[in-house]
């Protein structure tokens, strides 16, 4: 398996690093993580559209993704670990058996997408919307979920542990609650 490496160190814009104009065309043409797997570290995104990426396997750490459009990729078996999401659009994705850990998701749509045994970890979530997504025996941990709309999403066997959440949240069905933390 052919392995590639990206980081991007700068403050600069996508774009205006050499680095950052190789990983975004191996993006747009396609390329899948099955047959080269990506990682991504110390980048800061903004303003940037993934649309129908395919992306399986992908990691990234102590990135920043604002403002970004990731509408229809696959980001299955996917992990980012500290990383931060400002008003990006990942609606009707594969997020299949992603992870999140110590990440900032702020201003989110999930709108659409399966996210099936999805894991968030110690990640604070705001004003993050799931709705009409698949969140099947996907799990939250330490997390704080204030603020975030589930309406109309498959929670079965959907976890939440050790998490900060409001308390309307407890109504919900499909979701187990365990060792609550407290209710906004």
């Amino acid at each position: 398996m052919k392995s590639s490496f990206i980081s991007i160190k700068s403050d600069a814009p996508l774009g205006q690093s050499d680095e950052s104009v190789i990983l975004i065309q191996r993006i747009a043409d396609g390329v899948s993580a099955s047959e080269n797997f990506l990682q991504l570290g110390f980048a800061i995104i903004k303003n940037d559209s993934f649309i129908e990426s395919k992306l399986a396997d992908f990691q990234s750490f102590k990135s920043d993704f604002y403002h970004c459009n990731f509408s229809r990729a696959d980001f299955s078996d996917s992990s980012f670990n500290e990383c931060n999401f400002r008003g990006c659009s990942f609606e009707f994705c594969e997020l299949i058996k992603i992870s999140f850990y110590k990440c900032n998701i702020e201003s989110v749509s999930f709108t659409n997408s399966r996210l099936n045994r999805a894991d968030f970890l110690k990640s604070n979530l705001k004003s993050v919307h799931f709705g009409s997504g698949d969140l099947t025996a996907a799990t939250f941990h330490e997390c704080d979920l204030r603020g975030v709309d589930f309406s109309s999403s498959r929670l079965s066997e959907t976890k939440i542990i050790d998490c900060i959440f409001d308390e309307s949240l407890r109504l919900t069905p499909g979701i187990e609650i365990k060792s609550m933390k407290g209710f906004n």
